[in-house]
């Protein structure tokens, strides 16, 4: 698991500085737009040839008999879209290091929606984790 976690976190370090790099060539409608799509086809490709390619299609089939699950998913994706579009904004005109570190402070939000809609516990130890991450961000925005 700390293999993984690791490496996902190597692979989120990169991809700012790509895409600042990006940038310099296309806009960030054309940066979005195909990015979209290469994860599109990465994402299917995945469940054509993934082991778990059975419980893909059943949990598919499960969508279908809950439309409110469709509906969260639907808005989900516009959210994560929205959200993508903002980050290449600022990044295109801002450093990918500030960008991505105010970025990385969404557990924040994560905690305290968690909190109250999921019923999730914030331990004192999280809300001192909490206030360390926002003193972070306004000392790195300084």
């Amino acid at each position: 698991m700390i293999f993984e976690t690791l490496l996902a976190t190597f692979i989120l370090g990169i991809v700012p500085i790509v895409n600042k790099y990006i940038i310099k060539f296309i806009n960030i409608d054309t940066l979005l737009l195909t990015s979209t799509l290469f994860l599109f086809v990465v994402s299917f490709l995945y469940m054509f040839f993934s082991s778990e390619k059975k419980n893909i299609y059943k949990d598919l089939m499960n969508i279908q008999k809950n439309k409110y699950l469709y509906l969260l998913i639907f808005i989900t994706s516009i959210f994560v879209f929205i959200a993508n579009y903002l980050y290449l904004f600022v990044l295109n005109k801002n450093s990918a290091f500030i960008v991505t570190a105010i970025i990385a402070s969404n557990p924040i939000i994560t905690a305290i929606f968690g909190y109250f809609l999921l019923k999730e516990n914030i331990s004192f130890k999280n809300f001192i984790g909490m206030i360390g991450i926002i003193t972070g961000v306004i000392l790195l925005t300084n």
